[in-house]
């Protein structure tokens, strides 16, 4: 066998080391003892049928000029191929057996939240993180007067005093992860952030994004309102409506009303 069809053979076959069956005139004498005897038929009778097929294509008038290293090598393919639909098949009845609820669910969580803008503020010990429009809240406007009204009723300093702005997306980047999840997150690290050197028992929370501070998706903050809930790394926090929502709904007022009266004692005692 020529050298080049020899190594064609060895590379369709993985093998990387071998050992000669007869001695190699010039090679030096090895502590390893030759195999005598090789049996060969195990081997033929897996590529038989395949090794047929790859002669009767090379003898086809389109192959007709390739090398016996080339026949060799798609017989070994063949032999490879033949071994690989039913790990095929399963991997795809695998992919199509998912459960479609699973599906809907990492859609869900891939959607990006709905833009928005908060503001935090600072009256006395309380804090309050305020869900604003895009350009902020107006020092005269129908809401920061009744921001005014709110603090002046459960004697809290008032006007409050402003500390930061917060706008979502934080960045324009569509790559990045903007869920509603991603804004909780982020919503969290800037109010630790910002209070940090501040003395505050308690957080107001206007807004149903706002809200997202606590909650991982607007659905669950909606639930939240009127209540009073414990947040890991800041004060108890208290969720209220929205100040433009609490303007057209005196309803609205009145449970707020009823919640303050309860957490109040917190900045009373303070």
């Amino acid at each position: 066998m020529q050298e080049a069809h020899r190594q064609a053979y060895l590379r369709v076959l993985g093998v990387t080391s071998w050992i000669p069956r007869q001695p190699l005139s010039g090679a030096a004498r090895g502590r390893r003892p030759l195999i005598a005897t090789v049996t060969a038929e195990p081997f033929a009778s897996t590529v038989k049928e395949p090794l047929q097929q790859g002669v009767a294509q090379a003898a086809s008038p389109v192959l007709r000029n390739e090398s016996g290293a080339d026949a060799a090598r798609q017989a070994m393919l063949a032999v490879r191929t033949a071994s690989r639909p039913e790990s095929v098949s399963a991997a795809t009845n695998k992919v199509d057996a998912e459960p479609t609820e699973t599906l809907a669910a990492q859609s869900t969580q891939s959607q990006a939240c709905t833009p928005f803008s908060a503001q935090l503020w600072l009256s006395g010990p309380c804090a309050l993180l305020l869900e604003v429009p895009a350009l902020g809240l107006g020092a005269r406007s129908p809401g920061a007067r009744l921001l005014a009204d709110i603090l002046r009723a459960v004697q809290l300093p008032a006007p409050a005093q402003f500390i930061a702005d917060f706008k979502w997306p934080l960045t324009r980047n569509t790559q990045l992860d903007q869920s509603e999840a991603a804004a909780h997150q982020a919503l969290q690290a800037f109010v630790q952030g910002r209070l940090e050197q501040h003395s505050v028992v308690s957080l107001g929370s206007f807004g149903q994004y706002a809200g997202l501070l606590a909650k991982a998706s607007v659905a669950e903050v909606s639930a939240a309102v009127g209540r009073e809930e414990a947040l890991d790394g800041l004060p108890p926090a208290w969720f209220a409506p929205g100040l433009d929502e609490l303007l057209q709904s005196p309803a609205g007022k009145a449970d707020l009303w009823a919640l303050l009266q309860r957490v109040m004692v917190r900045w009373q005692a303070a």
